[in-house]
């Protein structure tokens, strides 16, 4: 089976935190010269939406307080960037979100939300994008879950 075969994906980060990530940590990637993430980012939006047309980009995000907030409570022991860039990093994350050509998208910002918020502004917020297909599938799961309910 190819990659371009299954019919979900979820992909965090990817090419953008690139694009983000790559110049200001990595040492690569740099605007106009070999490498360019922003200009790669841009080659990976079209190849995306030429095989995954109903891909739809969101963009998480929380105000540079939250961020430190939860960096200092819930530290990462591979956390890659660093409390004196977070408003840079939000920066250039809206810049890659509105120069992207991924289409529909939209902003979940959860400065103020718990996950349960979070995740109901987000069903929410993608339910106008799915497809038939996709909610026929949603249906068949509560089908079956009914089922399974109903047999213990």
């Amino acid at each position: 089976m190819r990659w371009t075969e299954f019919p979900d994906w979820i992909m965090v980060g990817f090419h953008i935190e690139e694009a983000v990530y790559a110049p200001l940590y990595y040492g690569y990637g740099y605007p106009n010269q070999y490498g360019d993430r922003e200009f790669f980012a841009r080659h990976v939006d079209h190849i995306i939406m030429q095989h995954f047309p109903g891909t739809v980009l969101v963009l998480v995000k929380a105000s540079p307080e939250t961020i430190a907030k939860r960096m200092r409570e819930n530290p990462h022991s591979d956390n890659t960037i660093k409390e004196k860039d977070i408003e840079l990093l939000l920066e250039r994350f809206d810049e890659e979100y509105n120069k992207s050509i991924i289409y529909p998208k939209f902003i979940l910002d959860t400065t103020d939300k718990t996950p349960e918020e979070t995740l109901n502004e987000f069903v929410q917020s993608i339910s106008p994008h799915l497809s038939q297909y996709d909610l026929l599938r949603i249906i068949g799961g509560k089908i079956k879950n009914i089922d399974k309910a109903q047999k213990v």
